[in-house]
Formats: structure tokens, C-alpha cells, sequence
């Protein structure tokens, strides 16, 4: 039988497998559908995430929860600009698992936020949205 943070992790995992790696609507409409535009700004996050997802890593093999909590703020709010829901919505988890003090959740949802922003970063140039 599944504990109740098991089974609240798995819900929440199927959530954000539900979710559009990518909301290109809404990036289209954020960025005034200016391609050259947009191309620069997931430019710079492709560029940004990599520096934070390596200091959060740090951050939990140290059990600094503030500094992860820190780092994933950081996260959500680049993906969110760029609207990747699925980095944003995790990198929300990671944050709240971290301000309430578990490092085992904040952890399980570490290691899937890389494979989210690998996605993320294939299909857009997939779309042409990046350079």
C-alpha cells in the first residue's frame, strides 16, 4: 500500500506530464509574436537554467534548503516567462518542498526538472522558436 506523500507525489507527477511542455500561444502572445524576440529570450533561459540547476544540485547534496528554495524560484520565474509550464510547475514543487523542509520531495522532483527543460529546449527548436 502507497503512503499518502507517495501517492500525492504520483498525482502530482501525472499533472505535470499533463501539462504543455511548452504554452506557444501564450509565448506568442507574451512576446507580441516577434520571433526574433522570442528566440532571444529562450536564448537566454537555455543559457540561465543550466547555472541554476547546477547550484540547486549542489544545494541538496548539502541539504541547503533555503539555497534550494532560492534556486527554484529563480527557475519558476524564468520558465514561467518563457511559458514552460512543466519547468515552472516543478520548479513550484521543489520550491515549496524545500520552505517546508523536505529535502526528500524537493529531491525527487530535482531530478525530473532536467528532463522537463530537455523537452522544453528540443521542442522549441523543433518549432523554430529558438536559436
Amino acid at each position: 500500500m502507497q503512503d499518502s506523500n507517495n501517492t500525492n507525489s504520483n498525482s502530482a507527477s501525472a499533472e505535470i506530464a499533463a501539462l504543455p511542455i511548452v504554452n506557444v500561444p501564450e509565448l506568442k502572445e507574451r512576446l507580441m509574436d516577434d520571433l526574433d524576440l522570442i528566440g532571444d529570450v529562450l536564448s537566454c533561459f537555455f543559457g540561465d537554467f543550466p547555472t541554476n540547476f547546477q547550484e540547486m544540485k549542489e544545494a541538496i547534496e548539502k541539504g541547503d534548503l533555503p539555497t534550494v528554495a532560492k534556486k527554484a524560484h529563480a527557475i519558476k520565474g524564468a520558465s514561467s516567462n518563457v511559458s514552460a509550464e512543466r519547468v515552472m510547475k516543478r520548479a513550484l514543487l521543489i520550491e515549496m518542498a524545500s520552505k517546508s523542509g523536505n529535502l526528500d520531495q524537493a529531491t525527487e522532483n530535482y531530478k525530473l526538472i532536467n528532463g522537463d527543460f530537455e523537452e522544453m529546449k528540443t521542442e522549441c527548436q523543433k518549432l523554430g522558436l529558438s536559436k
